[in-house]
């Protein structure tokens, strides 16, 4: 791997301890009185597509969790650059420590350790329904709803000013970006496992990586 994909790795995963292990994330409101039910379906662009391209995305600078929820569950992605888009998803182990610098609080570092583990591919074909993700199943409808679910069921999230990232927090802890200017099989981007130790991160090779 690159020196510089490795390192924004590590910024991602330091950046899901920090915001979500720190408790200073903002509340993603009650998923049993708020549920946006999944309302995409086929239309000339592709399915769960608005249309536009990765590199026409408007989809940035989320200003609430409730627009970021809405834009899920209507499948408010880019369509894909190809006829058959693949995603590379590499898997590794994370240890993160926590340190401060002579017992201060306020200045609090981290230390990452990252050890490889496996590769896993994803595809989505466009103006399709076909796909497959390791996550989600076979299908766009079944990612879609699988996104849809842990946005519902989100207890906290994180918004990046100017980015179309947006980092969310399962009840049991796990950390899932999700990104608005990317195609829809590309989600999640990220995957922490709060329980392992475990980071999954999508690249989309057979275009260009976008990480």
């Amino acid at each position: 791997m690159k020196a510089n994909k490795l390192m924004k790795m590590v910024l991602a995963m330091i950046l899901m301890v920090g915001f979500f292990g720190c408790g200073k994330s903002s509340e993603g409101g009650d998923p049993q009185n708020n549920q946006i039910r999944n309302t995409s379906n086929f239309n000339g662009y592709g399915n769960f597509s608005n249309g536009q391209s990765v590199f026409e995305c408007t989809n940035k600078n989320i200003s609430s969790f409730e627009q970021f929820r809405a834009l899920v569950a209507t499948g408010n992605f880019p369509i894909e650059p190809h006829e058959f888009t693949y995603y590379l998803v590499q898997e590794y182990e994370v240890e993160v420590s926590t340190h401060e610098l002579f017992g201060v609080d306020w200045l609090k570092y981290y230390t990452v350790d990252v050890d490889y583990i496996t590769e896993i591919q994803r595809y989505s074909r466009i103006n399709s329904d076909v796909a497959n993700h390791e996550i989600f199943g076979n299908s766009k409808s079944s990612i879609l709803a699988g996104l849809t679910n842990i946005v519902n069921g989100a207890t906290a999230y994180h918004a990046f000013p100017g980015s179309s990232l947006v980092q969310v927090r399962a009840p049991n802890g796990d950390v899932y970006g999700i990104d608005l200017c990317q195609p829809l099989a590309a989600n999640p981007i990220q995957v922490y496992k709060k329980e392992t130790g475990e980071f999954k991160v999508a690249v989309m090779y057979n275009n260009w990586p976008f990480l």
